[in-house]
């Protein structure tokens, strides 16, 4: 057990006020259910925002397969939980998502979400280039895993 701020941490509990968030992530088929009621939805990108844009002026990722540019900015759905990621890797090119998983360089994004996805199937969020309507924030993990059906 120990203290960080308010939050106490016992046997993998975060313990917030009255309510206790499971820490500890369950196997696969009940980790939906579990990152539902102990986390918080978001869009995760692994790395900072690319500084590339296409002739329209807005931010775009690199498809790494064929070399050419998304339509946005690449992101993956899923949920925080404590200092846990949660990915949601059941409507994307799972074998792809997961050679660029790195807990170290985590943000959350923050925009309005593109009907079209990537080239592995991931979301994209797209950057207006005049607003600025996308932004990321490093958020600090400990561990990332996975939801691939």
């Amino acid at each position: 057990m120990y203290a960080h701020g308010l939050t106490i941490v016992l046997l993998g509990y975060i313990v917030m006020g009255m309510h206790v968030l499971d820490t500890h992530p369950p196997a696969p088929a009940g980790r939906v259910a579990w990152a539902e009621a102990n986390g918080t939805r978001g869009v995760f990108r692994f790395g900072r925002l690319p500084t590339t844009r296409d002739y329209c002026g807005y931010l775009c990722s690199r498809n790494h397969r064929d070399g050419g540019l998304e339509d946005g900015v690449s992101a993956y759905e899923g949920w925080l939980v404590g200092d846990t990621l949660v990915l949601d890797l059941r409507r994307v090119d799972a074998v792809s998502a997961l050679f660029i998983i790195d807990a170290d360089d985590v943000y959350q994004l923050r925009g309005a979400m593109l009907v079209a996805r990537g080239g592995d199937g991931e979301p994209l969020l797209v950057d207006d280039g005049d607003q600025q309507i996308l932004t990321a924030t490093r958020v600090t993990v400990s561990s990332v895993v996975s939801v691939l059906t």
